[in-house]
């Protein structure tokens, strides 16, 4: 069977006899709040905000709680196994470490990116390493250890830029390119307008631009002498509105396996299927990029049918433990994890994702402990959860 994720309590528990109490939050609301306190402004709007009046992100939350699991009892699930097989990778746990791009600047030494790698490294979580990052996609895969990581790739107008940033990702050993369709554009974000904050637009979060060759052979000036510079050209390559037209250059441009980031509707499934991807990841970007939207996890079960046996990863709204055992029973093949990290991040740095990732195993784990499923394919059967 799989690790012993809900041991974690035993420690706490243990480490309380003691007088020692726990260094960081044990739930979400807490964890929130302090780390408001530890971020500056302008990076707390950027990492807490979302699109609009934000309904579509509080939405992404509330939507767990329509959903409940059935307890079954006698089933002697002493021992649970979480683990599972994605992209020829077997992985402990269904769980991963979304890409946030300015996870670095929530770092208080300001290098998050190489942190969070860390926390992947000592928990068998996988990172999906986002391309706005403060330290280069190389040393961020430095950092990885045993545990696998996927590029997050923000297609650049340049092709030449993005084979070269795919074929970066590939030599320093990812496993696999996720590819965000839903940020070509930036949506309307209420709170960063209001702090007049634009992260890369002040030369942040641009350092897998800045090492690129490609990127760097279209400037005029040297960018670390002249940072305004590739900012500048920064806005001019980073908008590409794809089309369905694209996907095949997109299949072209590897052999490791290629995730579709940001499709909600069984019709995008079925063409993104049809173009020869290795996955589907259904999000909508936290509720970032565009209010008024459907929560994420009401997609989940039209996205997981028309995908057909595709590996499906699922984000936006993950808050907990609770909510990682609900998106897997509605078939996601694993959950990502995003803000709980990030705010973890904003405390501990490498230590207190750690924490967070611990937590929402155990949970988890402690759930299907409880509620009878030792397994996720017992946790998928039919009727396991129901809608309240």
């Amino acid at each position: 069977m799989g690790p012993r994720f809900g041991d974690y309590q035993n420690e706490i528990y243990f480490e309380g006899l003691f007088g020692v109490l726990p260094a960081y939050p044990m739930d979400f609301a807490e964890l929130e709040s302090r780390a408001r306190a530890a971020l500056p402004p302008s990076v707390w709007s950027y990492v807490a905000g979302g699109a609009g009046d934000e309904h579509t992100q509080r939405a992404n939350a509330a939507a767990f709680e329509r959903w409940g699991l059935v307890p079954r009892m006698m089933v002697g699930a002493a021992e649970r196994d979480l683990g599972v097989e994605l992209f020829g990778l077997s992985l402990p746990s269904p769980l991963f470490l979304a890409p946030i791009g300015v996870i670095g600047l929530c770092a208080q030494d300001g290098h998050g990116d190489l942190a969070t790698a860390r926390a992947a490294a000592r928990t068998g979580v996988p990172m999906v390493a986002s391309t706005l990052s403060v330290d280069p996609l190389e040393q961020v895969a430095a950092e990885f250890g045993g545990t696998p990581g996927f590029f997050q790739l923000y297609p650049p107008n340049d092709r030449a830029l993005a084979e070269s940033l795919v074929h970066r990702a590939e030599q320093a050993g990812y496993r696999g390119i996720v590819v965000t369709l839903d940020t070509w554009v930036t949506g309307w974000r209420p709170r960063d307008l209001a702090t007049g904050n634009f992260p890369q637009l002040r030369g942040h979060c641009l350092a897998n631009y800045t090492s690129d060759p490609v990127f760097r052979a279209r400037l005029t000036g040297d960018p670390d002498a002249d940072p305004r510079s590739a900012v500048s050209e920064w806005t001019q390559v980073f908008p590409n509105p794809l089309t369905w037209d694209d996907l095949a250059w997109l299949r072209s441009l590897t052999s490791l396996p290629l995730i579709l980031k940001g499709i909600c509707h069984p019709e995008d499934v079925r063409r993104a299927r049809d173009g020869g991807v290795d996955g589907i990841y259904c999000s909508n970007h936290g509720g970032r990029q565009a209010n008024g939207g459907l929560p994420a996890l009401e997609s989940l079960p039209e996205v997981v049918a028309a995908a057909e046996g595709l590996p499906v990863l699922f984000d936006s709204g993950v808050r907990s433990g609770a909510d990682v055992v609900k998106a897997l029973a509605l078939g996601a093949t694993a959950v990502g994890v995003g803000r709980p990290y990030a705010y973890g991040m904003a405390l501990g740095g490498a230590d207190g994702v750690v924490h967070v990732l611990r937590s929402l195993l155990a949970e988890a784990d402690l759930i299907m402990a409880v509620d009878g499923y030792p397994s996720l394919a017992a946790l998928r059967a039919e009727g396991a959860l129901r809608r309240f």
